[in-house]
C-alpha cells in the first residue's frame, strides 16, 4: 500500500514538472494544489526517482543535514536534476577550456558546497498562502548560515488576464544586497507540498544550481 501511495505521490510531482507551461493561455487550474505527503522531507524526496537524485547525492555528503530533513521544521526550495546538470555541466565546460579535470558533485570542496545547499532551506515553514499575505514578499534566514534569501508570491497571466494565472513563489538569492536588481531569482514548479516536518517547493528545471556562483565558488 505504501509502495502505491508513493508512486502516485511521484506520478503527481513528476506531472507538475513536466506539464505546467508558465504563461500557456491554455492553463485554467489556477488554484495551487497542496499535495500531503505521509512521510518527512527526507522521505519525500527520496521516493521521486529521476527528480532528486543530484540533491540527494549532496545531501548525503552532510549527515547533520540529513537529519535536520527528518525532524526539522523547514521550508525546503526543492533542486531538480536538471538545475545540477546545468551548473556542472557548465563548470566543466569552463575547466576544459583551462585545460583542467572535471568536477562532480560527489567530490567537489564540501565546505563550499555546504555554504550553497542551505541556502535552499529555509529555518521557518512557508507556505503560498502565508507568502501571498506578505505584499512584499518575505525575507528569511537560510537554515544555516544566516544568509537572506526572498520569497515573493506571483501569478502568472492566462487566458488574458493580466495575474490571473498560474500561482507561483519566486524565490531569490538576495546577494547580501537589499536592491532587488542585485538579485538572482529562480521560479517555482511545484509549491506547497506537506510533509510531517517541512514544506517543500519544487524549483523550475531552468534553475541553475547555485544562483550563478557555482562556477565561481569551484572553478579555482
Amino acid at each position: 500500500m505504501k509502495k502505491t501511495y508513493n508512486f502516485l505521490i511521484l506520478v503527481l510531482t513528476v506531472a507538475f514538472l513536466a506539464g505546467c507551461k508558465k504563461g500557456d493561455d491554455t492553463y485554467y487550474n489556477f488554484e495551487p494544489v497542496t499535495i500531503n505527503y505521509k512521510g518527512t522531507a527526507l522521505d519525500y524526496l527520496k521516493t521521486q526517482p529521476g527528480v532528486f537524485d543530484s540533491l540527494m547525492l549532496v545531501v548525503n555528503r552532510f549527515p547533520a543535514l540529513s537529519d535536520s530533513l527528518k525532524v526539522s521544521n523547514l521550508t525546503i526550495f526543492g533542486v531538480t536534476n536538471k538545475s545540477f546538470e546545468y551548473a556542472v555541466k557548465g563548470l566543466n565546460r569552463e575547466r576544459a577550456f583551462q585545460k583542467k579535470t572535471p568536477l562532480y558533485l560527489s567530490s567537489i570542496d564540501g565546505p563550499t558546497l555546504d555554504t550553497i545547499i542551505y541556502r535552499y532551506i529555509l529555518k521557518t515553514p512557508l507556505t503560498s498562502d502565508y507568502v501571498k499575505t506578505q505584499s512584499n514578499g518575505v525575507n528569511q534566514s537560510a537554515m544555516k548560515y544566516a544568509y537572506d534569501m526572498h520569497v515573493q508570491y506571483g501569478n502568472l497571466n492566462a487566458s488574458g488576464l493580466v495575474g490571473n494565472g498560474e500561482q507561483q513563489l519566486i524565490f531569490s538569492d538576495m546577494n547580501n544586497s537589499a536592491v532587488a536588481s542585485n538579485w538572482v531569482n529562480a521560479n517555482t514548479a511545484v509549491i506547497n507540498v506537506k510533509t510531517q516536518n517541512a514544506i517543500i517547493h519544487v524549483l523550475n528545471t531552468d534553475h541553475v544550481f547555485g544562483f550563478n556562483q557555482f562556477l565561481l565558488k569551484f572553478n579555482k
